[in-house]
């Protein structure tokens, strides 16, 4: 290194060079004078901060190198295990957060399910006791509407025609429509129910292919909806149906809620109908002198001739 430093001194020193050559110096220190040792001494600071500035230069390439040289197999099983367990503890919260999100809807099941038991027993309660029937239907549209959440429930009667229905009694409806509107049987989702004879289910009106929907679904921006008969003897008394304007699906418990309540719904209309016509009996044998009043047999309801 000396050697090599002295020749770099000489490139500053040519005078000295001129008088002898380099493997002639014996003795470094009497051959050049004061001066010239300070310039070899600088020559040597220069020289270090060059080895310096190359070590600090090429001291993390190094470092690079050997962290991308290939790893040991004991790392590799390290880093294996510790893939292995993180693999172990997404599945595990995966698998826990499922049971929570399970047991969510379970709960909401069976909150939503005592609602609508409550809700039948209740409407069973005032069928009893029932006077009214028309009470008694505004009271079931507003027990279905609100059990199941939806802004619209109706009890749509089949007139005797056979073509058309009549809004008997429904909640959330505009004003006034309520024992005035009608509604087509053909291309309606009542009438498709009527014909079907069971529970029909709309998830969104606006692609509906089995039918097109009334007026009376579409002016209040119906989107989904569910429907069932109500049932009377040969021909159903009507329909009992429930609508949303928003998305949503209808589950089975539902179904059977909304079916429920229109069997309470016939067994009533059953029984007001059968008290009427004791009332009509009654009052034709009144007026009849010998009390003798003949009915025709061969009609449903036996009106009397």
């Amino acid at each position: 290194m000396a050697t090599w430093a002295l020749r770099l001194t000489c490139s500053f020193l040519p005078e000295k060079i001129a008088l002898v050559s380099l493997g002639q110096i014996s003795d470094v220190s009497t051959f050049f004078s004061k001066a010239d040792r300070t310039v070899v001494v600088e020559v040597g600071y220069l020289v270090g901060w060059i080895l310096l500035s190359v070590v600090i230069w090429y001291w993390p390439q190094l470092v690079n190198r050997r962290s991308q040289a290939k790893p040991t197999p004991g790392r590799l099983n390290q880093e294996q295990l510790i893939s292995d367990l993180t693999a172990q503890l997404e599945e595990a919260n995966r698998q826990l957060q499922q049971e929570i999100t399970d047991r969510k809807r379970a709960e909401t099941q069976l909150q939503s399910r005592a609602r609508q038991q409550a809700a039948v027993a209740k409407l069973g309660q005032m069928a009893l006791a029932a006077t009214n029937l028309d009470l008694l239907m505004s009271e079931a549209v507003a027990l279905v509407a609100q059990t199941l959440e939806v802004e619209y429930s109706q009890v749509l009667e089949l007139l005797p025609n056979g073509q058309a229905f009549l809004l008997r009694s429904g909640v959330g409806w505009l004003p006034g429509l309520a024992g005035s509107c009608l509604v087509g049987v053909r291309n309606s989702q009542a009438g498709y129910t009527l014909h079907s004879l069971q529970p029909v289910i709309v998830e969104d009106l606006r692609v509906e292919t089995r039918f097109s929907g009334t007026p009376l679904l579409h002016n209040h921006r119906v989107v989904s909806g569910i429907s069932v008969i109500i049932p009377y003897g040969e021909q159903p008394f009507g329909v009992l149906s429930a609508h949303s304007p928003k998305k949503r699906q209808f589950t089975a418990d539902e179904v059977n809620f909304l079916q429920a309540i229109a069997q309470l719904l016939a067994t009533v209309v059953a029984h007001q109908q059968s008290i009427e016509r004791l009332h009509l009996m009654e009052r034709a044998i009144a007026h009849n002198a010998n009390g003798i009043i003949i009915t025709d047999a061969t009609a449903p309801d036996n009106p009397i001739i």
